[in-house]
């Protein structure tokens, strides 16, 4: 807790600052403060924030590196989810597309998917890349893979 109190709450710098504790499943530094983990970069936001201003906000990290550890004060604000999402992309934390664990398809191939249109049927398409038609659907309306140009 002291490391907490007299480094974190400190840091002025512009560099991330890393949690050098104990940190979750998804990388962020957790500490024991009241009986309950709490995750250090909420908990600082809180501190330097205030509370959070309705349920769908959360502590975003300017910086990208949240899932890294980062705790500096000056990286953290409350953001939406979505807001929170969007940093994610712009920081290419996101696991969409190819990052996604449970991905069948790369960029690549989602590409040569839509360069293939009209030029053999849907079925053979889909065959061709192991997916269904409602998949494949949803490549060309941009449902699926929409944000990839």
């Amino acid at each position: 807790m002291s490391y907490l109190r007299d480094v974190v709450l400190s840091y002025e710098g512009g560099a991330c600052l890393i949690w050098p504790y104990a940190r979750n499943f998804g990388g962020y530094g957790v500490v024991f403060i009241n009986g309950h983990n709490r995750i250090v970069s909420r908990y600082v936001c809180e501190l330097l924030n205030g509370e959070r201003p309705s349920d769908e906000h959360e502590a975003a990290h300017s910086c990208g590196n949240g899932h890294k550890g980062c705790v500096a004060p000056s990286h953290l604000s409350w953001k939406t989810r979505k807001e929170n999402g969007e940093d994610k992309i712009r920081h290419g934390n996101s696991l969409r597309g190819e990052k996604s664990p449970k991905a069948k398809l790369t960029a690549a191939d989602v590409r040569e998917i839509r360069a293939l249109r009209g030029t053999l049927p849907r079925l053979e398409i889909a065959n061709r890349f192991g997916i269904k038609l409602p998949t494949l659907d949803g490549i060309y309306s941009g449902r699926n893979w929409g944000w990839l140009t």
